[in-house]
């Protein structure tokens, strides 16, 4: 008898040492990040039949689909939707009407595994910066994205390259970086708009547009990167007065309409930044002269 329960015993404590290491062997999943399928506040005018064609599309993106069921008679404005925000439009060569006309067929530049692992690269990359950038509120968010793109600004020779590249490659222009910073304010729950101007040569520029507590400013993380290598915030919230002191003119969204109007002075202080800080839900900026301005977030 003691013998049959020494056994028993055997194969219980056998079971139970198994089923610990295979606990161990299976780590916890975890949630995989999901991009917000998000569009340039200059196209908040567009009623929400073309915002879910838009979003459908993307959606059939992120997942490889070869097409996009949505009512063909929005092309137009999906079109513009897809090629003005979401970045991993450089992974599609064509989105064209199907034979049926019952939707958009997608084709892509990479073969279906590659298109994945780049998908699944931009998310990372993007899941990353957004955590690097977390904050208490969106206003605050909207500083630390600004700060970390104008911080991590790699200049590119040539001005033709994409949000994506840019993401992807760590390098780029003021047209592209400026996307991005739009892109990730987007991200971040704030509306935000892609801005072009003509600095003093005439030649383009690329900055963005924010609304912070229902006005808008201005953002250029270029000129803070050629200024000061993106430690401070000069360049930040800025009115339509100083873009004009800074020797940008003739700013347009991407629609070519003229931009919201910027004449807030809530973040003035900046245009004298030293240094600043961030704590108790409010901006204090040191300025040169020594003085430190609190501005509530």
């Amino acid at each position: 008898m003691k013998k049959v329960i020494s056994l028993i015993l055997c194969v219980v404590i056998g079971v139970l040492c198994f089923s610990s290491c295979k606990a161990e062997k299976e780590p916890e999943k975890t949630e995989e990040y999901s991009l917000k399928i998000t569009y340039d506040s200059a196209y908040s005018t567009y009623d929400s039949s073309a915002v879910n064609a838009y979003e459908a599309v993307c959606d059939a993106v992120i997942n490889g689909e070869e097409s996009a069921r949505i009512n063909v008679g929005l092309t137009e404005k999906v079109r513009r939707l897809f090629y003005t925000s979401f970045p991993l439009n450089a992974l599609v060569k064509s989105l064209d009407i199907n034979k049926e006309r019952s939707g958009l067929s997608i084709t892509y530049t990479l073969s279906a595994q590659e298109h994945k692992k780049a998908v699944d690269a931009f998310k990372a990359k993007i899941e990353e910066i957004v955590n690097e950038c977390s904050a208490s509120s969106v206003n605050e968010f909207a500083i630390r994205a600004y700060a970390y793109v104008s911080s991590h600004i790699i200049p590119s020779e040539s001005n033709v390259i994409s949000c994506y590249e840019t993401v992807m490659n760590s390098k780029g222009s003021s047209f592209s970086y400026a996307q991005l910073l739009s892109y990730l304010l987007q991200q971040g729950g704030l509306k935000s708009c892609y801005v072009t101007a003509s600095d003093a040569k005439n030649a383009g520029w690329g900055l963005c547009q924010v609304m912070m507590n229902d006005k808008w400013f201005y953002l250029d993380p270029m000129t803070e990167y050629y200024d000061n290598k993106g430690t401070k915030l000069v360049f930040f919230g800025m009115t339509e007065k100083d873009l004009k002191a800074e020797g940008l003119t003739n700013p347009t969204y991407s629609d070519s309409s003229v931009p919201a109007d910027s004449s807030s002075l809530d973040f003035d202080a900046c245009r004298a930044c030293y240094s600043y800080e961030i704590k108790d839900n409010s901006l204090f900026v040191t300025k040169t002269d020594g003085n430190i301005v609190q501005i509530a977030l």
